[in-house]
């Protein structure tokens, strides 16, 4: 593994937002209600995310397109499910909209009292849980999805060309090497750019551009010092990130 230094502190805010009788904590990626553990899908969580953190203010639909969904083209039934899912999660419904109520032709207004409490710490994830997918942009102000779990030193995980960092977490294959290296690292994988949730409209996969695609993802994720696990061509990249004459 190569070690490179990057600008940034290696520590991310951690919120949760308590409301009702529930609450929706960012770090370890759970919905509370009443105490009980509440399922949800990532978009349903990454939708009151939105809702929560702009509570009292109107969202238009076009803000959850560009937030939830990364400005990929979303039906109004798609949206309209998402909302509804969120509803049942927090125990609200479309004729009551106590917590999530609509205003027609606009977009949605979180209108339950909401209180926020924020701290910050080393990144980290609960191995046992799915992690939460993130989104930054790189260079090029494409889009790239990535994940965090385990704790300890960070470790910035790549390879080459059609992953899927959401399958891959399920991988009888990968998900062993994931919870081996999150024992004692930090690690974040993220999706190349023309695979899984990262942008699919591919420009460059030189040597040189998926090096800047980590780099990105590295001050995404807030690092300062990490080191990288490659394989295949990303590889490569990897050299030429750590290269003295770069």
């Amino acid at each position: 593994m190569i070690s490179f230094v990057s600008d940034q502190k290696a520590q991310m805010p951690v919120k949760r937002y308590s409301f009702a009788d529930c609450i929706l904590d960012l770090g370890s990626h759970t919905l509370t209600r009443a105490g009980h553990t509440v399922s949800v899908e990532p978009k349903v969580f990454d939708l009151l995310c939105v809702l929560l953190e702009n509570a009292g203010n109107l969202v238009s639909r076009d803000k959850l397109i560009e937030d939830v969904w990364q400005r990929r083209i979303v039906s109004e039934s798609a949206i309209s499910a998402c909302i509804s899912a969120a509803r049942r999660a927090v125990g609200d419904d479309g004729k009551t909209q106590a917590i999530i109520r609509t205003v027609a032709r606009r977009g949605f207004t979180c209108i339950a009292s909401v209180t926020q409490e924020e701290e910050r710490v080393r990144t980290s994830s609960n191995n046992k849980l799915s992690p939460r997918l993130l989104f930054t942009k790189n260079r090029a102000q494409k889009s790239l999805a990535y994940v965090i779990s385990g704790s300890g030193p960070p470790v910035l995980f790549t390879t080459f060309g059609g992953t899927s960092i959401e399958a891959d977490w399920s991988s009888p294959f990968f998900r062993p090497l994931f919870d081996a290296i999150g024992t004692r690292n930090t690690l974040i994988r993220h999706d190349g750019i023309g695979s899984g949730q990262s942008d699919l409209k591919m420009t460059s996969a030189g040597v040189e551009a998926v090096a800047e695609d980590m780099l990105s993802v590295a001050d995404a994720a807030g690092l300062d010092r990490f080191s990288l696990f490659c394989q295949s061509g990303s590889a490569l990249s990897a050299v030429y990130l750590a290269s003295p004459e770069k």
